[in-house]
């Protein structure tokens, strides 16, 4: 077994393995680390390593927003559920636009979650 498939074993056994909130933190962990690739992208003006990181961020988001339990507290989820969709369009206006100054309250916000 070579190395990238022990790697990748090994990250599908975490994954699986893990619980609801760890699988949350794992996700804002990649939503972040996408967030930034996108912006060294942008500062670099490489526009493929930005839309790849910016696309794979989005992703992250929705996932997020779909894997909601919303009966556990339907008032709570909706919060979040609308933090979730702001960071989307921000995201996706950032792209657009290649704004930086967007995409930084993207990434100020996701650290802080």
């Amino acid at each position: 077994m070579s190395h990238e498939d022990t790697t990748t074993a090994y990250l599908r056994s975490k994954v699986m393995s893990a619980p609801p909130e760890e699988l949350r933190l794992m996700l804002l962990d990649g939503a972040l680390r996408f967030a930034h690739q996108a912006r060294a992208g942008l500062e670099n003006r490489n526009y493929e390593q930005s839309c790849s990181g910016f696309s794979q961020c989005r992703a992250i988001i929705v996932e997020l927003m779909t894997s909601m339990n919303e009966a556990a507290a339907p008032e709570l989820t909706g919060k979040v559920k609308s933090l979730y969709a702001f960071f989307f369009s921000e995201l996706v206006a950032a792209s657009h636009e290649r704004d930086v100054a967007k995409l930084d309250r993207v990434i100020e916000l996701l650290e802080y979650e």
